[in-house]
């Protein structure tokens, strides 16, 4: 093989090396900054689970809350009710007299 040829194989070989330094170089900065990105991701996820979470557990609380009220103000109901069935039939025996 003649000196020429193996210095022209010499500099495509080392001109590969460069480009494929160059390639692996832009690769590791794009995952770098994927890696980054899906860091900031995964945090403002985790900022959307506590607030989701603590949002439900505000809903569970007024659910519960809610659920009391209209316990009582059933039981109120029913009182009015009564008086009321009371207030008619004293009024139908006054009217039949």
């Amino acid at each position: 093989m003649s000196k020429d040829r193996f210095a022209e194989i010499l500099n495509y070989l080392s001109a590969m090396s460069r480009d494929i330094g160059q390639f692996r170089s832009e690769t590791n900065n794009r995952l770098a900054r994927l890696e980054s990105r899906m860091d900031g991701f995964e945090s403002r996820m985790g900022q959307l689970e506590t607030k989701v979470d603590t949002g439900f557990a505000e809903v569970r609380k007024d659910i519960r809350l809610l659920g009391r009220q209209v316990e009582v103000m059933t039981k109120d109901l029913m009182q009015v009710r009564g008086q009321q069935l009371d207030h008619e039939a004293r009024l139908d025996a006054l009217e039949a007299k």
